[in-house]
């Protein structure tokens, strides 16, 4: 028996269910409820979850690679329902994305819901903290666990104003 197929007791239940849908929700629930067979769903969501922060581990090969942790977590979370759910359940994989110098706030602020309470990574060779970035840096001073600056040469005039 193929278990990608669904039984003739799902299709009926969706076509009973489906008087009230419209086209595009019985298209998501048929994929979701193709989805239930696929062998990654079956992963316990502690594993697929663990696979995921792995994912967006800091690490050298990353930083050689050029390789973007902050949208290996937002693609993560969009490969499907199931993914979203494990990905927003995540908060360290949040945490470990922040990025303070993203252009849009709103952005920002809603990495930094999904981190929760954990301690948050700010910064690397990529993504800088700046004088701009830093007093939204200063709200979330006692959740850093890490802190990556960099300062030009001569950065004495930067602290001018204090």
């Amino acid at each position: 028996m193929n278990n990608s197929a669904l039984t003739s007791a799902e299709v009926n239940n969706l076509s009973h269910d489906s008087q009230s849908m419209t086209f595009r929700d019985r298209a998501v629930e048929l994929y979701r409820a193709r989805n239930l067979h696929t062998p990654i769903f079956h992963l316990p969501p502690e594993v697929l979850g663990l696979i995921f922060l792995i994912n967006t581990q800091r690490n050298n090969k990353h930083e050689e690679d050029g390789y973007d942790l902050e949208k290996t977590a937002r693609l993560t979370s969009q490969v499907c329902h199931h993914w979203r759910t494990v990905a927003l359940g995540q908060a360290v994989l949040w945490s470990r994305v922040v990025n303070f110098s993203f252009p849009s706030s709103k952005w920002i602020e809603e990495v930094l819901r999904r981190s929760g309470a954990s301690l948050i990574d700010v910064g690397d060779e990529e993504r800088l903290v700046t004088p701009h970035t830093s007093s939204r840096l200063m709200e979330h001073a006692s959740r850093i666990r890490s802190l990556f600056i960099s300062l030009p040469r001569h950065p004495w005039g930067l602290f001018d104003e204090y």
